[in-house]
């Protein structure tokens, strides 16, 4: 992917960490992933993707799509497979008050 790609995802990045009106910290980002800070910031720098592995776990920080991630798109796998995350989600958080 050309260079243009790549910061326009680095750009959503930001767009999602801004969220709704608060923003997210890149740093508190890495530490809820588990994803080392120093590493995406390099790959920020340097203008280049991150590994899969960390586009997957930031998307899934961030409550966006790998799509909307890497094309400014939605797909509409994309919408119902956010739908099924959002209702394991809420599953989850009964189970877990039922502990």
């Amino acid at each position: 992917m050309d260079n243009n790609n790549v910061s326009d995802f680095w750009k959503r990045l930001e767009e999602k960490q801004r969220g709704r009106g608060k923003k997210k910290s890149l740093r508190a980002i890495c530490e809820n992933t588990g994803i080392p800070y120093q590493t995406v910031v390099n790959q920020k720098c340097d203008n280049r993707f991150p590994t899969v592995s960390v586009i997957v776990a930031l998307a899934e920080e961030l409550d966006c799509s790998i799509d909307w991630l890497l094309t400014g798109s939605e797909r509409q796998f994309s919408e119902e497979l956010n739908n099924v995350k959002e209702k394991v989600r809420s599953a989850v958080e009964i189970l877990q008050k039922l502990n």
